[in-house]
């Protein structure tokens, strides 16, 4: 079993990075990285496992702990565990997004709610990706799945959904009322199938 490759591959992936810019990111042929992710070379067919300094390169561009890289690659005997796991999440279950104080980014869903760390560029990736699946952005570090929201109440500027609500500034209630009402009224006329996008996130052992 490629343990290694498919690590990376979801590093890679919970990073949003397509090949081309992971191979930007490690300073590596987008080819090499993918024969890593599958484990074989693809010129003889053998298997295939980074040096160390190709690891570090790996660890470096995807945030991720080099031990661990150097565990799975069979370098360490002693094991190395990681403070996270993989969490896949359907992006139309998402309520809204937000980077809390810790700047930890925080997904909100209708029963659960999970946290992860991303650094600044992987985060900016993310918002991009979101709004391309009618995500707003009402201010750096939340975004709003208009999909989701049941009704928009005033003077209370609170944004409901099925089972909870978010407050709003009366900044906040003022640009972006319009938008969600919008998305309201769509909401109630349009009955399309739910989206299955998913997005890959490093789940923090303290989520919930």
């Amino acid at each position: 079993m490629n343990t290694l490759g498919a690590y990376l591959e979801k590093l890679r992936l919970s990073c949003g990075y397509s090949l081309h810019a992971a191979a930007r990111k490690c300073g590596l042929s987008h080819g090499y990285i993918r024969d890593v992710e599958k484990g074989i070379n693809r010129n003889n067919s053998r298997s295939l496992i980074p040096k160390p300094n190709t690891l570090k390169k790996f660890a470096l561009a995807y945030n991720a702990d080099f031990n661990v890289l150097m565990h799975l690659a069979g370098y360490y005997h002693e094991e190395v565990k990681d403070e996270f796991e993989f969490l896949e999440i359907r992006l139309d279950q998402i309520l809204y997004i937000r980077v809390n104080c810790n700047n930890e980014i925080e997904y909100h869903l209708e029963s659960e709610q999970h946290e992860e760390k991303r650094n600044l560029y992987d985060y900016l990736l993310l918002e991009t990706k979101l709004e391309k699946h009618d995500f707003l952005r009402i201010e750096s570090g939340l975004l709003i799945n208009l999909r989701q929201i049941k009704e928009l109440s005033f003077p209370e500027r609170k944004i409901h959904f099925e089972s909870t609500y978010l407050p709003l500034t009366w900044l906040q209630f003022t640009k972006h009322n319009k938008t969600i009402r919008r998305a309201i009224d769509r909401n109630t006329l349009e009955e399309e199938l739910p989206s299955t996008t998913l997005t890959l996130i490093r789940k923090t052992s303290r989520s919930h």
